[in-house]
């Protein structure tokens, strides 16, 4: 399964996101995330808004990491 930043649409590959994938010649299943530098912006953004990614794992949203 291939897993594509949600934030920055880079791509997982073995153990590093890449850049410049193209997906219309892929023929694997798509999933989605953050890579690490675009979910380190979030929390960062979620903190400075007053929430909190534990708020979020209570109410079921971690999943989609």
């Amino acid at each position: 399964m291939m897993i594509v930043c949600c934030s920055c649409k880079r791509v997982k590959q073995d153990e590093e996101w890449v850049d410049c994938f193209d997906l219309e010649n892929s023929d694997g299943a798509l999933s989605h995330g953050y890579c690490p530098d675009c979910f380190r912006r979030a929390m960062q953004a979620m903190k400075a808004q007053g929430r909190s990614w534990e708020t979020l794992k209570v109410h079921g949203f971690d999943h989609w990491i």
